[in-house]
């Protein structure tokens, strides 16, 4: 497995989690179509909004704590500041930079691109069995060490019926159903 060479190529645990997370950053931008942008209409019905790459123009707004950021922004957006976008929002927080599985890890932060990090922790905590708090911290991190190999296949089944709710609750998003069971679904060829 690349991770395994990964550690042995690199000198320290921190520098391992850097490498591992821009892979995961890496792949995400390329599912989600980097560098394309797209714009909500009939035919495209994105909640989100307008989107690059996967990155919502609230997200930047956000990240660059400026509410009044014009679309434009997002359309110009650089690969650059996009990674430290998404590390800064969807990996560096609720303690998903604390998980040491790579395969969770992976999976977990994928989720959190999809659907925020709250959410993505909570799937997480489900697919443990402990307290669906949004936070992963020590009772969660225990949980997954302690339940190997299982988590994978969970949280891919958690995540899945999750979007399969979510469909349901909001029939206009249906349009985007198949690929996000495939994304999802992928991870079972990790784990």
């Amino acid at each position: 497995m690349w991770f395994a060479r990964l550690i042995a190529w690199c000198s320290s645990p921190t520098e391992v989690v850097m490498m591992r997370t821009t892979r995961i950053l890496d792949d995400i931008l390329e599912r989600e179509g980097w560098p394309t942008y797209t714009e909500p209409s009939a035919a495209y019905p994105d909640r989100g909004g307008p989107t690059k790459g996967g990155i919502t123009l609230t997200a930047l707004r956000m990240y660059r704590h400026a509410p009044n950021t014009p679309p434009r922004a997002l359309q110009e957006l650089k690969r650059e500041e996009a990674m430290g976008l998404l590390r800064s929002r969807y990996v560096q927080c609720n303690g998903i930079e604390t998980l040491e599985r790579a395969d969770v890890f992976a999976q977990v932060v994928d989720n959190s691109v999809l659907s925020g990090p709250y959410q993505s922790a909570r799937d997480l905590q489900r697919a443990v069995g402990v307290t669906a708090d949004g936070i992963v911290g020590p009772q969660t991190r225990a949980a997954v060490e302690a339940q190997g190999d299982r988590v994978g296949h969970a949280l891919v089944a958690v995540r899945a019926l999750r979007i399969v709710g979510f469909v349901q609750a909001h029939p206009k998003q249906l349009i985007f159903l198949k690929g996000w069971m495939r994304r999802v679904l992928s991870f079972l060829e990790e784990v």
